[in-house]
């Protein structure tokens, strides 16, 4: 079991998200299961969205069942990641259900909250801290996302200046805001062409996928 920490909006969901994607695309697991929860779950909640992802219907009544039901399930796949985003809390992964350890080794699970104290309560490690990007790593997100047209010199001036101001900040929705008030800046650079429009249509996309 690891986890994945840090303020809220960093990007901690996107990057579990990310893991998921790779896991799956490159067949690392036999099954992935994300799990997006709420900030005051209860066992049965995070069963039922653990039992979605395996397509698995529960008929139990009560959590002790539902428990050894799911347990019965995931013990099945030879290879499987759970993924539960957002926790707030310590929780107990044997009531929900899931096998960890020694009862099934190919088992692994995957945790994002706010708090280090959640995941070192429940005996996850490693676990990764997900900081605010400095500078240098704003600007080469940007670069990345923008392509080589960012090394127009007309370019250039506008985009340093809005990797700068992300810079220090919080990912996702921030750097999003952060391109949007500055596409007006990008267009009013442009002469009209369609390499140009791409260019500024391109970053525009890309921030808020």
């Amino acid at each position: 079991m690891l986890g994945i920490y840090g303020m809220a909006g960093i990007g901690k969901t996107t990057l579990a998200k990310e893991v998921a994607r790779v896991a799956m695309n490159d067949r690392l697991f036999d099954q992935v299961v994300f799990a997006e929860l709420s900030p005051f779950p209860d066992i049965r909640m995070i069963q039922e969205r653990t039992a979605d992802g395996l397509g698995l219907i529960f008929h139990e009544e009560s959590e002790s069942r539902r428990a050894m039901r799911l347990h019965q399930r995931l013990m099945q796949e030879k290879y499987i990641l759970i993924i539960l985003d957002n926790i707030w809390d310590w929780l107990d992964l044997a009531a929900v259900g899931i096998p960890l350890g020694d009862y099934h080794r190919g088992c692994k699970v995957l945790l994002t909250t706010r708090s280090l104290d959640v995941l070192s309560g429940m005996g996850s490690q490693p676990n990764f801290f997900v900081g605010a990007l400095n500078e240098e790593e704003a600007w080469s997100l940007f670069a990345k996302i923008a392509g080589d047209d960012i090394h127009v010199s007309e370019f250039n001036i506008v985009a340093r200046d809005v990797a700068k101001t992300c810079a220090g900040k919080k990912l996702g929705r921030y750097i999003s805001n952060c391109i949007f008030s500055h596409r007006i800046e990008l267009q009013s650079l442009t002469k009209g062409g369609a390499q140009e429009n791409l260019f500024v249509n391109s970053i525009y996309v890309h921030s808020i996928r």
